[in-house]
Formats: C-alpha cells, structure tokens, sequence
C-alpha cells in the first residue's frame, strides 16, 4: 500500500478542482474545515452502513473515499499553515507510549485503568514484532489504552497562531 503516491495524487485534483482557496477571513477558514468534515462524516457513516450489510464492495469504496476525504483536510489544513509533517511525526511518536516490551508495565497500567474506570473491562495483549514480544492493554471494545505513564504529543507548535 503506497499512501503518499494516493495522497500525492489527492493534492494534485485538489488542486487541479481549484478546492481549497484560502483567502478568507478566519471565520470563513472555520466554515471551509467544517464543510470539508461534514462530507468526510458522510463518507464515514457510509462505511459504517457498507459494514452493517457487509457489503465488502462498499466497505472498500468507503474506506477509499475516508481516506481522500481525510488526506484533503490535511491538504486544507497544510494551506492554512498548520504543521502537518510535524504534527503527524509527533502523534506517530506519541502512539509508541502505548505498548510496552515490560508485562509488568502493562500490568500496573491495566489495575490503574480499572480504577479510574471501573465500567470498562481492560485486557493485555501480546504480539510479536520482529521477535520482540510486547504489550497493550485494550479495553472491551478493542481499543488500545494509554499505559499508565502516558503523555500527550506536543503539537501546540503546530497550529498557527490565528487559530490559537
């Protein structure tokens, strides 16, 4: 899967379809991102809906779509001058707090999970990555969790400071 060649090829019809102006006032920057994330919605809840009759031909068209719908607003976020490279580094770097090659790491940080919030039920999983096992802890729904000690990524340097 060759993600910059696709998102190269989504910037060039932006672009091409002249989508993306930005000479508005703040509020009209606001209204554009607004719009941008009304359709990327809908192409979620289709995906959603393409999922729920397991229509794998539609689930595929909409995870397509998700992404050309996401990668634009990276596109319209870059031209507002948002540091997309960087804040993408920093998020990336940021996920790597979420697994642990320490079982007892992982441990302590599920017992601290289930006493912050008793109502979720919270698991560790393992995995194997280039012989090296780690861990994550999940709750029921099979989202991974912050480990205990987590974080969040800096990225305030990232947005522009009329947007502050």
């Amino acid at each position: 899967m060759n993600l910059s060649k696709h998102a190269s090829e989504n910037r060039k019809f932006n672009s091409i379809a002249g989508n993306y102006q930005f000479n508005g006032t703040l509020l009209e920057c606001w209204q554009m991102i607004k719009r941008q994330m009304a359709v990327h919605a809908e192409e979620f809840n289709e995906t959603v809906e393409a999922l729920s009759v397991e229509d794998a031909q539609e689930l595929l068209d909409g995870c397509c779509d998700q992404f050309v719908t996401l990668t634009g607003l990276m596109q319209m976020l870059e031209g507002l001058n948002f540091k997309m490279d960087d804040a993408l580094e920093a998020v990336c770097s940021n996920n790597s707090q979420k697994y642990t090659t320490s079982y007892s790491y992982a441990s302590i940080s599920k017992e601290h999970l289930e006493k912050n919030d008793p109502s979720y039920q919270y698991y560790i999983c393992d995995s194997v990555y280039e012989g090296e096992t780690y861990y994550t802890v999940k709750d029921q729904n099979g989202k991974i969790r912050k480990l205990k000690s987590h974080q969040r990524p800096e990225i305030d340097n990232c947005v522009p400071q009329e947007f502050k």
